[in-house]
């Protein structure tokens, strides 16, 4: 039995069809004339992901250990961890609280952030929070990694990749990456910052303009690049990498120039 059949047979009854989908028809490339036929027949409602329910996912989703409690301390005792939390938290409409990020760890609170944003905003059939969270390419690759850093905003780039690459407005920073990743035969590191850089630009571009209150957090500059990795190990190699990008790997002229922004202000 066709969709269209099952609900002209039920809606006389005591009985309720309910669709779930992640894009809406229009972002489906579906017909027109089907979009209308949808909306005639269809009352549309739309649920969108709040902040705190992303957050409280993000925290239940990770198993804490009898050590927990301790690494939780040795940060809450960390000047530049406070620093860096006091500077997510200090923003327009943010209903993150300290509770949250500490519940989240060891996903570093920039991308924490940045993971909400993406759930909310980025809709994708293949590529959500709870796909991110349980994929052996998402938060799984981080967990089998052996290191003491927090997750950064790195993994979130190479997971998240593929939606970016839906959109053809993004395709001149996605090449931008291919053209500078040959950066890594001088510090496989600096590829990370990299892609810090590009991501902040992307969702700068795609989520800025709708959400006002994220314009500073989004920006692409050298202040919420430190955050980004601050308590992390690229954060001693920062404003090496920066440099190099600045006099080897920008061409003013270039469109978009998407990493001057970082280094020349």
């Amino acid at each position: 039995m066709s969709l269209q059949n099952l609900s002209e047979n039920i809606k006389n009854g005591n009985v309720f069809l309910f669709i779930v989908a992640h894009r809406t028809a229009n972002k489906n490339r579906v017909l027109e004339e089907d979009i209308k036929k949808i909306h005639d027949r269809f009352e549309l409602t739309h649920y969108r992901m709040e902040d705190v329910t992303t957050y409280s996912l993000l925290a239940n989703s990770i198993q804490k250990t009898g050590d927990y409690d301790s690494c939780v301390s040795a940060f809450r005792q960390n000047s530049a961890f406070n620093s860096l939390v006091k500077y997510v938290l200090d923003y327009e409409d943010n209903s993150m609280n300290v509770k949250n990020l500490f519940d989240m760890l060891p996903i570093h609170p920039y991308s924490g952030l940045i993971l909400s944003l993406i759930a909310r905003q980025l809709k994708s059939s293949n590529r959500s929070i709870f796909s991110f969270l349980h994929a052996q390419s998402g938060f799984l690759s981080f967990l089998e990694e052996s290191t003491d850093n927090l997750m950064d905003i790195g993994y979130l780039w190479d997971y998240f990749l593929s939606i970016f690459e839906e959109d053809e407005n993004l395709y001149p920073y996605i090449s931008k990456f291919s053209s500078i990743e040959s950066i890594k035969e001088i510090n496989e590191q600096y590829v990370v910052i990299i892609k810090a850089i590009l991501l902040l630009n992307i969702l700068n571009k795609v989520i800025g303009g709708n959400e006002i209150s994220f314009n500073r957090i989004l920006k692409p500059n050298k202040a919420n690049l430190e955050h980004i990795f601050n308590t992390t190990k690229y954060s001693i190699i920062l404003d090496d990498a920066l440099s190099l990008i600045d006099s080897k790997y920008i061409q003013p002229d270039s469109i978009p120039c998407v990493i001057c922004n970082i280094t020349r202000k």
